[in-house]
């Protein structure tokens, strides 16, 4: 649901005062973080009548206390009041799992998850900050198919779904913008403003970490959290993403996560445009992505869109990154919801052919002529020679492996987001990995990003010198044996 609701006029003026303060936090020549900037460097002592009455209450006895023990106040802020009630489907269906013993639980204790998530390891600390709430759902007769965790950040967006098929969520690699980029969230642009030299942008996850007032990730500030039995309601202050900027944020986001039994996780959401449109400023919001999904491709490889006679597509790999032009339809020419599936088989699918060189370094369709002179060739040319790319690595934003491979035909192009096994063709050793950055560099390394935390020192340990390494789409899985995600729009 998607409300875009005006502002009520003092409300307008606290959150533009906050926002003031937050750019006169920095200060040059500091090493201040961004919070004890303000508090440092920005705020007055209080006032001598504020300390003198202090000192006297507290010799009468009064006493002040503070705590960072979360206690629920929605029953003086009231923010579930603003949303509409649940499906009636969604009530009927958790009542009926819950007669038959399934259970909803939510806690706002951090445990890590690392195990099971498989975080980054330069950002996987950051999760604790991160962290706001755990729901999940089990079943009594231990059901996998129907249990799942989901885990909710300080800016009210999901960061990690753990289901049957593992964590659908990716692993956060990138250096500028952990846990605020490739996560469930709303997202609401003004595009008459937004341009390169000053974005207006707004994530409800938080901010990219693109300018030097950042040594840290900023996730949007919480400003109401409320669970009760199955359901979860979460207010934030969206934040403008692409730092530096001219615009402050004018955007409240709240997000309800309701537990329907039987594996169905409703999500209800409102953007409240806090602008005063009786001033003159007011700032529409022209552009809604509701919400923005990122899909961990190494453990749900695969993606069925619907039609609108409620059928699904045939299976196409690899999968498609979100910028290919053509490749995804408007919600309106959908059946009304996508399936992101383990790995399916894809039957009209030919086995997958190493490319041919077109002669300037790139790659060509493979002639039928005379083929093995242009076709690139790889196979391992010393034991232990295959490294990780640390420069690639870092500008990549995911592991990159290169491997010292025979001479062979150079082609420098690769397949950024195909999901291939590359098999030892003497032992059938094998491993995935989620995309080529180049075939061959110099008809001689060949690089690729490999998934599921596999290292240089693995493949060392697969491959011996003169192996050939043979490249093929993963085999697939029958429909019934794939465990699937499928969002209802």
């Amino acid at each position: 649901m998607k409300k875009v609701l005006p502002l009520q006029i003092a409300k307008g003026r606290i959150i533009q005062l906050f926002a003031l303060l937050l750019l006169r936090a920095v200060t040059p020549n500091r090493a201040y973080k961004l919070q004890d900037a303000i508090l440092q460097d920005i705020m007055p002592p209080s006032s001598t009548r504020c300390i003198d009455s202090f000192e006297t209450d507290s010799i009468n006895g009064g006493s002040a206390a503070f705590s960072f023990n979360f206690q629920s106040t929605n029953k003086e802020s009231g923010w579930d009041t603003t949303m509409p009630p649940s499906s009636t489907r969604c009530i009927d269906s958790f009542e009926t799992d819950s007669i038959n013993g399934g259970s909803a639980a939510f806690s706002f204790n951090f445990q890590s998850t690392n195990k099971e998530s498989g975080w980054d390891t330069t950002n996987a600390d950051h999760e604790q900050k991160l962290f706001l709430l755990e729901m999940n759902h089990t079943t009594p007769d231990n059901n996998e198919n129907r249990t799942w965790s989901l885990r909710i950040g300080k800016g009210g967006n999901i960061y990690s779904f753990v289901g049957p098929f593992g964590e659908a969520i990716p692993p956060q690699t990138s250096d500028s913008k952990p846990w605020v980029d490739e996560v469930w969230q709303n997202i609401v642009v003004n595009t008459d403003l937004n341009d390169a030299s000053s974005p207006y942008y707004i994530h409800q996850a938080g901010v990219y970490e693109t300018d030097d007032v950042l040594a840290e990730p900023f996730f949007s500030p919480t400003v109401s959290v409320h669970c009760e039995t199955n359901s979860c309601t979460v207010a934030s202050w969206g934040q403008q993403a692409r730092i530096p900027t001219t615009f402050s944020s004018s955007v409240l986001f709240v997000s309800r996560y309701t537990d329907c039994g039987n594996g169905v996780v409703e999500h209800t959401s409102i953007v409240h445009n806090m602008d005063d449109p009786g001033d003159g400023s007011s700032v529409p919001l022209n552009y809604l992505n509701m919400p923005w999904t990122g899909i961990r491709t190494s453990n749900l490889n695969d993606i069925l869109l619907s039609r609108t006679d409620g059928s699904s597509s045939a299976v196409s790999k690899p999968i498609q990154p979100f910028s290919s032009s053509g490749f995804y339809p408007d919600l309106v020419d959908t059946g009304g919801y996508t399936t992101f599936a383990q790995s399916l088989i894809d039957e009209n699918r030919d086995p997958f052919n190493l490319p041919c060189s077109d002669g300037n370094l790139g790659e060509t369709e493979c002639p039928e002529v005379n083929k093995e002179s242009v076709q690139l060739e790889l196979t391992i040319r010393n034991a232990d020679t295959c490294i990780e790319s640390a420069s690639h690595t870092k500008s990549q934003g995911k592991s990159i492996v290169k491997c010292s491979i025979r001479p062979t035909v150079e082609i420098k192009t690769g397949c950024a987001d195909c999901n291939f096994i590359i098999e030892n063709a003497s032992t059938g050793d094998n491993f995935q990995v989620s995309g080529v950055l180049h075939w061959s560099w110099g008809g001689a390394w060949f690089y690729f990003s490999p998934n599921n935390g596999v290292s240089a020192e693995d493949i060392n340990a697969m491959f011996a010198a003169n192996d050939g390494m043979h490249v093929d789409y993963p085999a697939g899985m029958r429909y019934d044996d794939n465990r699937a995600l499928a969002f209802v729009h």
